[in-house]
Protein backbone atom coordinates (compact mmCIF):
# COMPACT_ATOMS: atom_id res chain seq x y z
CA UNK A 1 0.00 0.00 0.00
CA UNK A 2 1.26 3.66 -0.92
CA UNK A 3 1.90 6.37 1.79
CA UNK A 4 -1.48 7.80 1.50
CA UNK A 5 -3.16 11.51 2.89
CA UNK A 6 -4.93 8.98 5.00
CA UNK A 7 -2.03 7.83 6.38
CA UNK A 8 -0.61 11.12 6.76
CA UNK A 9 -3.51 12.43 9.14
CA UNK A 10 -3.46 9.50 11.28
CA UNK A 11 0.18 9.35 12.08
CA UNK A 12 0.40 11.47 15.58
CA UNK A 13 4.02 12.36 15.54
CA UNK A 14 3.27 14.75 12.29
CA UNK A 15 0.73 16.58 14.33
CA UNK A 16 -1.61 17.21 10.89
CA UNK A 17 -5.43 17.35 10.90
CA UNK A 18 -7.82 17.47 8.18
CA UNK A 19 -9.75 20.35 8.13
CA UNK A 20 -12.25 18.63 5.64
CA UNK A 21 -12.55 15.12 7.02
CA UNK A 22 -12.66 12.32 5.41
CA UNK A 23 -12.19 14.59 1.51
CA UNK A 24 -9.50 12.85 -0.41
CA UNK A 25 -7.92 10.41 2.31
CA UNK A 26 -6.96 7.65 -0.70
CA UNK A 27 -4.85 9.96 -2.52
CA UNK A 28 -1.22 8.89 -2.52
CA UNK A 29 1.45 11.31 -1.38
CA UNK A 30 4.31 10.87 -3.60
CA UNK A 31 6.45 13.64 -1.62
CA UNK A 32 6.38 17.07 0.57
CA UNK A 33 7.56 20.61 -0.94
CA UNK A 34 6.92 23.91 0.44
CA UNK A 35 5.89 26.46 -1.69
CA UNK A 36 4.72 30.01 -0.64
CA UNK A 37 3.69 31.06 -4.28
CA UNK A 38 0.12 32.13 -5.48
CA UNK A 39 0.15 29.42 -8.11
CA UNK A 40 2.03 26.48 -6.75
CA UNK A 41 0.73 24.43 -9.37
CA UNK A 42 2.77 26.39 -12.41
CA UNK A 43 6.13 24.59 -10.85
CA UNK A 44 4.86 21.58 -8.53
CA UNK A 45 2.49 18.91 -10.02
CA UNK A 46 1.34 14.82 -9.77
CA UNK A 47 1.45 13.25 -6.48
CA UNK A 48 3.10 16.38 -4.24
CA UNK A 49 1.68 17.55 -1.05
CA UNK A 50 1.75 21.48 -0.93
CA UNK A 51 3.10 22.79 2.45
CA UNK A 52 3.08 26.66 3.10
CA UNK A 53 2.78 29.41 5.86
CA UNK A 54 -0.25 30.86 4.14
CA UNK A 55 1.46 33.96 2.21
CA UNK A 56 0.39 33.04 -0.79
CA UNK A 57 -3.73 31.97 0.12
CA UNK A 58 -5.67 34.92 -0.86
CA UNK A 59 -7.88 36.82 1.61
CA UNK A 60 -11.14 36.52 -0.87
CA UNK A 61 -13.55 33.47 -1.02
CA UNK A 62 -13.83 33.51 -4.40
CA UNK A 63 -10.00 33.45 -4.52
CA UNK A 64 -9.09 30.34 -1.94
CA UNK A 65 -11.66 28.48 -3.94
CA UNK A 66 -9.66 28.60 -7.54
CA UNK A 67 -6.84 28.39 -5.31
CA UNK A 68 -7.30 25.09 -4.35
CA UNK A 69 -8.90 24.10 -7.52
CA UNK A 70 -5.75 24.90 -9.43
CA UNK A 71 -3.77 22.60 -7.33
CA UNK A 72 -6.41 19.94 -8.03
CA UNK A 73 -6.44 20.12 -11.60
CA UNK A 74 -2.68 19.90 -11.75
CA UNK A 75 -2.40 16.62 -9.81
CA UNK A 76 -1.13 18.30 -6.49
CA UNK A 77 -2.77 15.57 -3.56
CA UNK A 78 -3.36 18.08 -1.02
CA UNK A 79 -2.13 21.29 0.60
CA UNK A 80 -1.13 21.57 4.33
CA UNK A 81 -1.47 24.76 5.75
CA UNK A 82 0.54 25.86 8.56
CA UNK A 83 -1.44 26.97 12.06
CA UNK A 84 -1.42 30.15 13.31
CA UNK A 85 0.22 31.89 11.39
CA UNK A 86 0.24 33.38 7.91
CA UNK A 87 -2.62 32.40 6.11
CA UNK A 88 -6.29 34.08 6.40
CA UNK A 89 -9.17 32.60 7.47
CA UNK A 90 -10.08 29.73 5.42
CA UNK A 91 -13.50 30.40 4.21
CA UNK A 92 -16.39 28.01 4.16
CA UNK A 93 -16.56 28.14 0.76
CA UNK A 94 -13.65 27.33 0.23
CA UNK A 95 -13.72 24.36 2.45
CA UNK A 96 -16.48 23.11 0.75
CA UNK A 97 -15.33 23.95 -2.96
CA UNK A 98 -12.47 21.87 -2.18
CA UNK A 99 -15.04 19.14 -0.62
CA UNK A 100 -16.98 18.62 -3.84
CA UNK A 101 -13.30 18.62 -5.47
CA UNK A 102 -12.57 15.30 -3.24
CA UNK A 103 -8.93 18.02 -2.56
CA UNK A 104 -7.86 17.12 1.09
CA UNK A 105 -7.33 20.85 2.59
CA UNK A 106 -4.75 20.05 6.05
CA UNK A 107 -3.67 21.98 9.16
CA UNK A 108 0.24 21.13 10.79
CA UNK A 109 0.56 22.18 14.32
CA UNK A 110 2.73 25.31 14.76
CA UNK A 111 5.37 23.51 16.27
CA UNK A 112 6.00 20.61 13.56
CA UNK A 113 8.30 21.78 11.22
CA UNK A 114 7.53 21.37 7.73
CA UNK A 115 10.71 19.60 7.08
CA UNK A 116 9.40 16.57 9.76
CA UNK A 117 6.48 16.21 7.04
CA UNK A 118 8.88 15.74 4.03
CA UNK A 119 10.92 13.45 6.43
CA UNK A 120 8.34 11.41 6.70
CA UNK A 121 7.24 11.53 3.40
CA UNK A 122 10.15 10.64 1.82
CA UNK A 123 10.98 7.90 4.32
CA UNK A 124 7.88 6.06 4.32
CA UNK A 125 7.96 6.11 0.37
CA UNK A 126 11.41 4.87 0.93
CA UNK A 127 10.27 1.96 2.20
CA UNK A 128 7.29 1.21 -0.55
CA UNK A 129 9.56 1.16 -2.64
CA UNK A 130 11.62 -1.54 -1.75
CA UNK A 131 7.94 -3.34 -1.29
CA UNK A 132 6.81 -2.17 -4.35
CA UNK A 133 10.27 -4.15 -6.44
CA UNK A 134 9.05 -7.13 -4.54
CA UNK A 135 5.71 -6.99 -5.43
CA UNK A 136 6.78 -6.10 -9.22
CA UNK A 137 9.22 -8.77 -9.35
CA UNK A 138 6.54 -11.59 -7.85
CA UNK A 139 3.58 -10.02 -10.53
CA UNK A 140 5.72 -10.84 -13.43
CA UNK A 141 6.81 -14.52 -11.88
CA UNK A 142 2.97 -15.64 -12.08
CA UNK A 143 2.98 -13.97 -15.43
CA UNK A 144 5.54 -16.22 -16.22
CA UNK A 145 4.11 -19.43 -14.57
CA UNK A 146 0.59 -19.07 -16.18
CA UNK A 147 1.88 -17.68 -19.38
CA UNK A 148 2.13 -21.92 -20.79
CA UNK A 149 -1.22 -22.40 -20.96
CA UNK A 150 -3.16 -18.41 -21.16
CA UNK A 151 -4.81 -19.35 -17.56
CA UNK A 152 -6.04 -15.64 -17.59
CA UNK A 153 -8.68 -17.17 -14.54
CA UNK A 154 -5.83 -18.06 -12.57
CA UNK A 155 -3.34 -15.32 -13.14
CA UNK A 156 -6.25 -12.84 -11.74
CA UNK A 157 -6.39 -14.94 -8.30
CA UNK A 158 -2.92 -14.51 -8.12
CA UNK A 159 -2.61 -10.81 -8.54
CA UNK A 160 -5.48 -10.94 -5.97
CA UNK A 161 -3.62 -12.51 -3.52
CA UNK A 162 -0.79 -10.29 -4.24
CA UNK A 163 -2.69 -7.08 -4.01
CA UNK A 164 -5.10 -7.83 -0.84
CA UNK A 165 -7.85 -6.86 -3.25
CA UNK A 166 -10.77 -8.51 -6.18
CA UNK A 167 -9.91 -8.29 -9.50
CA UNK A 168 -12.21 -7.70 -12.12
CA UNK A 169 -12.09 -7.19 -15.89
CA UNK A 170 -14.64 -4.49 -17.63
CA UNK A 171 -15.02 -3.74 -21.04
CA UNK A 172 -14.35 -0.34 -22.31
CA UNK A 173 -16.60 2.69 -21.62
CA UNK A 174 -19.39 3.82 -23.19
CA UNK A 175 -20.15 5.25 -26.29
CA UNK A 176 -19.08 9.18 -26.04
CA UNK A 177 -17.49 8.16 -22.44
CA UNK A 178 -14.23 10.12 -21.85
CA UNK A 179 -11.79 7.35 -22.74
CA UNK A 180 -9.19 6.37 -20.40
CA UNK A 181 -5.84 7.20 -20.99
CA UNK A 182 -3.12 3.86 -20.84
CA UNK A 183 -1.64 4.25 -17.44
CA UNK A 184 -3.96 6.57 -15.86
CA UNK A 185 -5.72 5.57 -12.74
CA UNK A 186 -9.33 6.16 -12.27
CA UNK A 187 -10.91 6.54 -8.68
CA UNK A 188 -14.59 6.20 -9.34
CA UNK A 189 -15.26 5.02 -5.56
CA UNK A 190 -13.84 4.42 -2.18
CA UNK A 191 -11.56 1.82 -2.18
CA UNK A 192 -12.14 0.97 -5.90
CA UNK A 193 -9.42 1.62 -8.77
CA UNK A 194 -9.38 1.65 -12.34
CA UNK A 195 -6.97 1.52 -15.23
CA UNK A 196 -7.05 0.69 -18.79
CA UNK A 197 -5.25 -2.59 -19.96
CA UNK A 198 -2.75 -2.76 -23.03
CA UNK A 199 -5.48 -5.40 -25.01
CA UNK A 200 -7.49 -5.64 -27.67
CA UNK A 201 -10.53 -3.25 -27.21
CA UNK A 202 -8.84 -1.98 -23.94
CA UNK A 203 -10.80 -3.10 -21.39
CA UNK A 204 -10.06 -1.76 -17.85
CA UNK A 205 -8.69 -3.69 -14.66
CA UNK A 206 -10.78 -2.80 -11.60
CA UNK A 207 -9.03 -3.28 -8.15
CA UNK A 208 -11.19 -2.87 -5.54
CA UNK A 209 -9.74 -2.89 -1.92
CA UNK A 210 -11.52 -4.80 1.08
CA UNK A 211 -10.09 -1.98 3.74
CA UNK A 212 -10.69 0.73 1.32
CA UNK A 213 -6.97 1.78 1.41
CA UNK A 214 -5.43 2.57 -1.48
CA UNK A 215 -2.87 0.15 -3.76
CA UNK A 216 0.67 2.10 -4.98
CA UNK A 217 -0.42 3.13 -8.32
CA UNK A 218 2.88 1.94 -10.30
CA UNK A 219 2.12 -1.63 -9.13
CA UNK A 220 -1.16 -1.21 -10.37
CA UNK A 221 0.32 -0.61 -13.26
CA UNK A 222 2.31 -3.19 -13.10
CA UNK A 223 -0.71 -5.63 -12.45
CA UNK A 224 -2.60 -3.85 -15.15
CA UNK A 225 0.52 -4.72 -17.94
CA UNK A 226 0.63 -8.55 -16.51
CA UNK A 227 -2.90 -8.82 -16.89
CA UNK A 228 -3.13 -7.02 -20.06
CA UNK A 229 -0.17 -9.35 -21.78
CA UNK A 230 -1.81 -12.41 -21.17
CA UNK A 231 -5.25 -10.83 -22.63
CA UNK A 232 -3.59 -9.97 -25.64
CA UNK A 233 -2.02 -13.58 -26.18
CA UNK A 234 -5.18 -14.96 -25.39
CA UNK A 235 -7.53 -13.07 -27.68
CA UNK A 236 -4.22 -13.38 -30.64
CA UNK A 237 -4.69 -17.86 -29.61
CA UNK A 238 -8.38 -16.98 -29.51
CA UNK A 239 -8.47 -15.82 -33.05
CA UNK A 240 -5.95 -17.85 -34.26
CA UNK A 241 -8.62 -20.99 -33.79
CA UNK A 242 -11.29 -19.42 -35.07
CA UNK A 243 -9.09 -18.60 -38.61
CA UNK A 244 -8.20 -22.52 -38.58
CA UNK A 245 -12.11 -23.23 -37.64
CA UNK A 246 -13.43 -21.04 -40.27
CA UNK A 247 -11.56 -22.90 -42.89
CA UNK A 248 -12.12 -26.10 -41.60
CA UNK A 249 -15.71 -25.76 -41.45
CA UNK A 250 -15.44 -24.34 -44.77
CA UNK A 251 -13.62 -27.35 -46.42
CA UNK A 252 -16.48 -29.54 -44.71
CA UNK A 253 -19.26 -27.81 -46.16
CA UNK A 254 -17.77 -28.20 -49.65
CA UNK A 255 -17.48 -31.52 -48.52
CA UNK A 256 -13.67 -31.30 -49.61
CA UNK A 257 -12.87 -33.75 -46.62
CA UNK A 258 -13.39 -37.54 -46.05
CA UNK A 259 -15.67 -38.38 -42.87
CA UNK A 260 -12.89 -40.58 -41.09
CA UNK A 261 -10.43 -37.29 -41.26
CA UNK A 262 -12.84 -34.68 -40.92
CA UNK A 263 -13.93 -36.05 -37.50
CA UNK A 264 -10.73 -36.17 -36.31
CA UNK A 265 -10.42 -32.49 -37.36
CA UNK A 266 -13.14 -31.29 -35.57
CA UNK A 267 -11.74 -32.81 -31.87
CA UNK A 268 -9.80 -30.11 -30.80
CA UNK A 269 -12.43 -27.63 -31.46
CA UNK A 270 -14.81 -29.81 -28.82
CA UNK A 271 -18.30 -29.89 -30.77
CA UNK A 272 -19.38 -32.91 -30.05
CA UNK A 273 -22.64 -34.48 -32.02
CA UNK A 274 -25.40 -33.87 -32.63
CA UNK A 275 -24.83 -31.03 -34.56
CA UNK A 276 -26.89 -28.07 -35.55
CA UNK A 277 -26.03 -25.26 -38.58
CA UNK A 278 -27.11 -21.56 -38.36
CA UNK A 279 -26.66 -19.01 -41.17
CA UNK A 280 -27.58 -15.17 -41.96
CA UNK A 281 -26.80 -13.41 -44.65
CA UNK A 282 -23.72 -10.58 -44.87
CA UNK A 283 -22.00 -9.65 -41.84
CA UNK A 284 -18.28 -7.57 -41.73
CA UNK A 285 -15.45 -9.25 -40.89
CA UNK A 286 -15.13 -7.76 -37.79
CA UNK A 287 -18.84 -8.42 -36.37
CA UNK A 288 -18.15 -12.02 -37.15
CA UNK A 289 -15.31 -12.64 -35.01
CA UNK A 290 -17.06 -10.97 -32.67
CA UNK A 291 -20.19 -13.18 -32.83
CA UNK A 292 -17.40 -16.07 -32.87
CA UNK A 293 -15.54 -14.34 -29.51
CA UNK A 294 -19.08 -13.96 -27.95
CA UNK A 295 -20.60 -17.32 -28.09
CA UNK A 296 -17.31 -18.71 -27.35
CA UNK A 297 -17.49 -16.53 -24.04
CA UNK A 298 -21.25 -17.82 -22.95
CA UNK A 299 -20.04 -20.65 -23.56
CA UNK A 300 -20.97 -22.18 -27.07
CA UNK A 301 -18.08 -24.00 -28.68
CA UNK A 302 -18.84 -23.39 -32.47
CA UNK A 303 -16.99 -22.85 -36.01
CA UNK A 304 -18.26 -19.72 -37.60
CA UNK A 305 -17.23 -18.99 -41.28
CA UNK A 306 -18.99 -17.31 -44.27
CA UNK A 307 -20.02 -18.97 -47.64
CA UNK A 308 -21.95 -17.69 -50.51
CA UNK A 309 -22.71 -14.12 -48.91
CA UNK A 310 -23.28 -16.12 -45.85
CA UNK A 311 -22.46 -16.44 -42.07
CA UNK A 312 -22.22 -19.95 -41.15
CA UNK A 313 -22.03 -21.41 -37.53
CA UNK A 314 -21.46 -25.10 -36.89
CA UNK A 315 -22.36 -25.50 -32.96
CA UNK A 316 -23.83 -28.37 -30.62
CA UNK A 317 -27.72 -29.02 -30.91
CA UNK A 318 -28.06 -29.30 -26.52
CA UNK A 319 -27.01 -25.29 -26.64
CA UNK A 320 -29.39 -24.58 -29.29
CA UNK A 321 -31.23 -21.98 -27.16
CA UNK A 322 -28.25 -20.07 -26.32
CA UNK A 323 -26.87 -20.20 -29.77
CA UNK A 324 -30.26 -18.80 -31.15
CA UNK A 325 -30.13 -15.94 -28.17
CA UNK A 326 -26.68 -14.64 -29.33
CA UNK A 327 -27.56 -14.72 -33.11
CA UNK A 328 -31.19 -13.13 -32.75
CA UNK A 329 -30.14 -9.91 -33.54
CA UNK A 330 -28.52 -11.15 -37.20
CA UNK A 331 -32.55 -11.89 -37.62
CA UNK A 332 -33.88 -13.63 -40.07
CA UNK A 333 -31.06 -16.47 -38.88
CA UNK A 334 -32.05 -19.86 -40.23
CA UNK A 335 -31.64 -23.29 -38.03
CA UNK A 336 -31.17 -26.26 -39.68
CA UNK A 337 -32.31 -29.23 -38.17
CA UNK A 338 -29.96 -31.44 -35.87
CA UNK A 339 -27.77 -33.91 -37.43
CA UNK A 340 -25.25 -36.48 -35.83
CA UNK A 341 -22.62 -37.18 -38.79
CA UNK A 342 -20.09 -35.02 -40.26
CA UNK A 343 -21.19 -35.46 -43.36
CA UNK A 344 -24.81 -34.43 -43.19
CA UNK A 345 -22.86 -30.96 -42.80
CA UNK A 346 -23.99 -29.66 -46.80
CA UNK A 347 -27.65 -31.04 -45.91
CA UNK A 348 -27.76 -29.03 -43.28
CA UNK A 349 -26.21 -25.66 -45.18
CA UNK A 350 -29.21 -26.80 -47.65
CA UNK A 351 -31.56 -26.28 -45.24
CA UNK A 352 -30.32 -23.16 -44.00
CA UNK A 353 -30.04 -21.80 -47.43
CA UNK A 354 -33.33 -22.96 -48.32
CA UNK A 355 -35.10 -21.10 -45.24
CA UNK A 356 -33.24 -17.70 -46.30
CA UNK A 357 -34.54 -18.14 -49.50
CA UNK A 358 -38.01 -18.12 -48.69
CA UNK A 359 -37.55 -15.66 -46.27
CA UNK A 360 -36.64 -13.48 -48.94
CA UNK A 361 -39.16 -14.29 -51.18
CA UNK A 362 -41.45 -12.93 -48.05
CA UNK A 363 -40.15 -10.18 -46.52
CA UNK A 364 -40.74 -8.72 -43.38
CA UNK A 365 -43.13 -11.61 -42.71
CA UNK A 366 -40.41 -13.82 -42.04
CA UNK A 367 -39.77 -14.51 -37.85
CA UNK A 368 -35.98 -13.32 -36.68
CA UNK A 369 -35.01 -16.82 -35.90
CA UNK A 370 -36.22 -19.68 -38.83
CA UNK A 371 -36.13 -23.24 -37.95
CA UNK A 372 -35.90 -25.89 -40.23
CA UNK A 373 -37.96 -28.08 -38.34
CA UNK A 374 -40.87 -26.00 -37.98
CA UNK A 375 -40.58 -25.33 -41.93
CA UNK A 376 -43.36 -26.69 -43.66
CA UNK A 377 -43.03 -27.27 -47.55
CA UNK A 378 -42.93 -24.90 -50.18
CA UNK A 379 -45.87 -26.68 -51.96
CA UNK A 380 -48.58 -28.96 -49.83
CA UNK A 381 -48.62 -30.84 -52.67
CA UNK A 382 -45.32 -32.18 -52.32
CA UNK A 383 -44.00 -34.76 -50.24
CA UNK A 384 -42.22 -34.10 -46.94
CA UNK A 385 -39.88 -36.87 -47.28
CA UNK A 386 -36.59 -36.07 -49.39
CA UNK A 387 -35.94 -38.99 -51.23
CA UNK A 388 -39.62 -38.98 -52.50
CA UNK A 389 -39.10 -35.22 -53.17
CA UNK A 390 -35.95 -36.48 -55.19
CA UNK A 391 -37.74 -38.63 -57.36
CA UNK A 392 -40.30 -36.52 -58.17
CA UNK A 393 -38.36 -34.10 -59.60
CA UNK A 394 -35.96 -36.94 -61.57
CA UNK A 395 -38.96 -38.13 -63.01
CA UNK A 396 -40.29 -34.63 -64.48
CA UNK A 397 -37.03 -32.60 -64.90
CA UNK A 398 -34.66 -35.82 -65.99
CA UNK A 399 -34.36 -35.85 -69.28
CA UNK A 400 -33.51 -31.83 -68.67
CA UNK A 401 -30.65 -32.37 -66.71
CA UNK A 402 -29.27 -35.00 -69.20
CA UNK A 403 -29.58 -33.16 -71.92
CA UNK A 404 -27.89 -30.17 -70.16
CA UNK A 405 -24.78 -32.44 -68.74
CA UNK A 406 -24.56 -33.93 -72.33
CA UNK A 407 -24.42 -30.49 -74.50
CA UNK A 408 -23.16 -27.91 -71.65
CA UNK A 409 -26.68 -26.03 -72.18
CA UNK A 410 -29.13 -24.30 -69.37
CA UNK A 411 -32.48 -25.17 -69.92
CA UNK A 412 -32.72 -26.35 -66.33
CA UNK A 413 -32.10 -22.74 -65.03
CA UNK A 414 -33.65 -21.28 -68.49
CA UNK A 415 -37.14 -23.09 -67.05
CA UNK A 416 -36.75 -22.00 -63.58
CA UNK A 417 -36.58 -18.44 -64.20
CA UNK A 418 -39.23 -18.55 -66.70
CA UNK A 419 -41.72 -20.30 -64.45
CA UNK A 420 -40.00 -17.43 -61.61
CA UNK A 421 -41.30 -14.77 -63.62
CA UNK A 422 -44.79 -16.07 -64.25
CA UNK A 423 -43.63 -16.52 -68.13
CA UNK A 424 -42.96 -13.60 -68.60
CA UNK A 425 -40.84 -13.50 -71.93
CA UNK A 426 -39.67 -10.05 -71.36
CA UNK A 427 -38.77 -10.19 -67.65
CA UNK A 428 -37.34 -13.91 -68.16
CA UNK A 429 -35.31 -12.92 -70.99
CA UNK A 430 -33.21 -10.02 -69.08
CA UNK A 431 -32.75 -11.62 -65.93
CA UNK A 432 -31.09 -14.29 -68.31
CA UNK A 433 -29.37 -11.88 -70.34
CA UNK A 434 -30.56 -13.02 -73.77
CA UNK A 435 -32.82 -12.09 -76.93
CA UNK A 436 -36.36 -12.84 -76.59
CA UNK A 437 -35.64 -14.65 -79.50
CA UNK A 438 -33.24 -17.40 -77.82
CA UNK A 439 -35.43 -17.53 -75.14
CA UNK A 440 -38.30 -18.65 -77.50
CA UNK A 441 -35.95 -21.49 -79.26
CA UNK A 442 -35.37 -22.84 -75.61
CA UNK A 443 -38.41 -22.84 -74.33
CA UNK A 444 -39.63 -24.72 -77.40
CA UNK A 445 -36.76 -27.07 -76.97
CA UNK A 446 -37.98 -27.34 -73.12
CA UNK A 447 -41.03 -28.63 -74.10
CA UNK A 448 -40.22 -30.79 -76.34
CA UNK A 449 -37.91 -32.75 -74.19
CA UNK A 450 -40.37 -32.97 -71.37
CA UNK A 451 -43.90 -33.37 -72.77
CA UNK A 452 -45.13 -30.60 -71.44
CA UNK A 453 -46.68 -27.25 -72.43
CA UNK A 454 -45.77 -24.24 -70.89
CA UNK A 455 -49.11 -21.60 -72.22
CA UNK A 456 -51.04 -24.60 -70.52
CA UNK A 457 -51.78 -24.34 -67.10
CA UNK A 458 -51.38 -28.01 -66.40
CA UNK A 459 -48.23 -27.71 -67.83
CA UNK A 460 -46.85 -24.76 -66.34
CA UNK A 461 -47.94 -26.53 -62.80
CA UNK A 462 -46.06 -30.16 -63.72
CA UNK A 463 -42.90 -28.34 -64.22
CA UNK A 464 -43.29 -25.82 -61.45
CA UNK A 465 -43.98 -28.04 -58.81
CA UNK A 466 -40.88 -30.50 -59.98
CA UNK A 467 -38.83 -27.18 -59.68
CA UNK A 468 -39.92 -26.72 -56.29
CA UNK A 469 -39.29 -30.58 -55.50
CA UNK A 470 -35.56 -30.19 -56.75
CA UNK A 471 -35.15 -26.92 -54.79
CA UNK A 472 -36.60 -29.15 -51.33
CA UNK A 473 -34.53 -32.04 -51.94
CA UNK A 474 -31.50 -30.09 -52.61
CA UNK A 475 -30.87 -30.80 -56.35
CA UNK A 476 -30.87 -27.02 -57.20
CA UNK A 477 -29.72 -24.64 -54.85
CA UNK A 478 -32.61 -22.01 -52.74
CA UNK A 479 -31.51 -19.28 -55.50
CA UNK A 480 -30.58 -19.30 -58.88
Amino acid sequence: MTFTVGQLVATPALATRSLTPGVGEWRPVEWAHVCELREPWQWIGDGALVMTTGLAVPADAAAQCAYVEGMQAAGIVAVAIGQSMSAPPLSAEMLEHATRLDFPVLETALEMPFIKVAMAVAEANSQENQKRVRLTERLYAALRARAGDLDLDGLVDDVEELLGAVITIHPDGAPGERRKSLGEVEHPAPGVFETALVAPGEPRLRVECADGGTPDHAVLQHAAAVVGSLLAARSAANRQEWLHGSLLLGDLLDAAIASEPATRLLDPHRIAPPFVMAAWRDGAMATIEETHVALEAGGVRNLLTTKDGLVVVLAQAAQLETVEAGLARFGPVAVSAPFAQVTDLPEGYRQVRLLLARAERAPGRAPGILRFTDARPTSLFLPDDPQRLREAATAVLGPLVDYDRARGTQLVATLRVFLEENRSWVRAADRLYVHRQTLVSRIGRIEEITGQRLNTISGAAELWQAIQAAIECGLLPPAD
